[in-house]
């Protein structure tokens, strides 16, 4: 089972290598899927990396977010 401290512990390790705070990320998934729980981990794991992310359900608003076009 994967654990909110899991993820947090992979993005972290990330953060100083890989991951810049100008770069955006959005998560599409409906509330109903088996996954949505982890995906909400994962976007506060990403938040506290200073990560700007959101948690999209419609792809093409999740789209127009990234371009900042909402």
């Amino acid at each position: 089972k994967l654990e909110a401290a899991d993820i947090d512990e992979f993005f972290c390790g990330l953060r100083s290598t890989r991951l810049s705070h100008t770069n955006k990320v959005a998560l599409v998934t409906s509330r109903s899927s088996k996954v949505y729980h982890h995906l909400t981990a994962i976007s506060a794991s990403l938040a506290k990396q200073g990560l700007k992310v959101a948690l999209f359900e419609n792809s093409d608003v999740a789209a127009s977010w990234l371009v900042d076009i909402l």
